[in-house]
């Protein structure tokens, strides 16, 4: 995971700087991103000070060790990082992590969860925003969809394209970019505005 975050985040023109304890591992880390790879411990503060975390946007703590995650970020936070966030494997963990204050995201229950909503409904999987008052929803673009060569920025109900994915690239769409078979979307729209959605996604 650590590996797929830090190759997406430079392809998107960020700086990274990627921690790794074995040393093997770190060699060919850096052999294989644009990014700096540093060996050694995450919850350390020498290492963090070589990685510059105090002026960091977010630090990333991805390790499959959710007791070193947990270290990692309240080492970084206290280097004075802006935004930490965790991986929590076991879901029985999470409860320290929210005691700690440390943002996390629990895969473990994050995949039950889309895995029982995709069993309940097969439609595109959402998650609940603002407070309850919105969905998001991540899906692609099928062949013949009625959303296909729609203007990004006039879709009815309330639909609201927020981020695309086009031959690879991530972008922030203008209202007026046509939206194209195969685009990968992630759109806001009202909670309870599923059912609209999904006719958008038909085939005309």
């Amino acid at each position: 995971m650590g590996e797929a975050l830090a190759r997406k985040l430079s392809a998107d023109g960020n700086d990274v700087v990627v921690i790794e304890k074995d040393p093997a591992l770190a060699e060919g880390l850096a052999g294989r991103l644009d990014a700096l790879v540093l060996n050694g411990d995450a919850a350390a503060a020498g290492i963090l000070k070589d990685a510059d975390a105090g002026s960091c946007d977010s630090v990333l703590a991805v390790t499959g060790d959710d007791r070193a995650n947990l270290m990692a970020c309240e080492a970084a936070r206290e280097a004075g990082a802006k935004i930490t966030v965790a991986r929590v494997g076991d879901p029985s963990n999470e409860e320290a992590f929210a005691r700690a204050g440390v943002p996390f995201i629990g895969t473990t229950s994050a995949a039950v969860r889309d895995f029982l909503r995709a069993l309940a409904d097969p439609g595109p999987v959402s998650w609940p925003a603002a407070g309850g008052k919105a969905e998001i929803a991540e899906f692609a673009v099928r062949r013949g969809s009625r959303i296909s060569g729609l203007a990004a920025g006039k879709l009815p109900g309330g639909v609201s394209v927020a981020l695309m994915l086009r031959d690879g690239k991530l972008l922030m769409p203008a209202a007026s970019m046509e939206i194209r078979e195969g685009d990968v979307l992630t759109v806001c729209f009202p909670a309870g505005g599923r059912k609209r959605l999904e006719k958008l996604m038909r085939a005309r």
